[in-house]
């Protein structure tokens, strides 16, 4: 009765999601986002109300769910994973992969991510770069100045670009990491513990998960 409940409650939610998707075409500020990097984009602002994963994502993240259950936890979104067991929620999973029902209206031109945010690693860097501190004492990462001026969120996008060769992967771990961090109601060491599971969940190499956790 329990996973009927589930499903009827994504059956739901898929439907209104849709209908909110078709109304963006008649509103220059849409309450929806979907597709990885906006959905990630939105997350990354505070901004998603709900968020809608396919029961297994698959896609940019490779242990299916776990990223966007910590994401979403991290946020204060609610998740609906949605089984592709009807023509609408078929629609969804095939169609949009995953998306965000929004708190309020947002220009979609937010979501683009500037050029200046982009952290190049030269091709001949042969070392890690020295993580800045984390210690729990030290300023806790604020969400009241850009992220992207966070040095150990820096850091870690190098970092992980180096490792992985996959500049794309790298810098959405980078935001997912941030956001975990980012959870003020959560304790400093608690968030360090849960980013670094989650990393490697997502096949981080060690070498960089014990860096970041020095």
């Amino acid at each position: 009765a329990f996973e009927t409940d589930l499903h009827q409650r994504a059956e739901l939610e898929v439907g209104h999601f849709l209908e909110l998707v078709a109304q963006t075409e008649s509103h220059a500020t849409p309450l929806v986002c979907y597709g990885e990097a906006e959905t990630l984009a939105a997350l990354r602002m505070d901004v998603v109300d709900q968020l809608l994963v396919p029961s297994d994502s698959g896609g940019l993240f490779s242990s299916s769910n776990y990223m966007w259950v910590q994401l979403a936890e991290a946020s204060g979104a609610s998740l609906v994973e949605v089984d592709p067991r009807s023509q609408a929620t078929l629609q969804f999973c095939r169609g949009f992969g995953v998306g965000a029902r929004l708190r309020y209206q947002v220009d979609p031109a937010l979501f683009e991510k500037p050029d200046s945010e982009d952290v190049s690693v030269p091709a001949d860097l042969q070392k890690l770069p020295a993580v800045p501190n984390l210690d729990s004492d030290s300023e806790s990462i604020s969400t009241s100045t850009s992220r992207t001026d966070n040095l150990p969120i820096k850091w870690l996008q190098d970092a992980l670009k180096e490792a992985m060769q996959d500049t794309s992967a790298a810098e959405s771990l980078a935001v997912c990491a941030d956001l975990v961090l980012s959870d003020e109601s959560t304790p400093a060491d608690e968030r360090l513990e849960g980013t670094v599971d989650m990393l490697r969940a997502e096949g981080v190499p060690e070498d960089v998960l014990l860096a970041l956790a020095c």
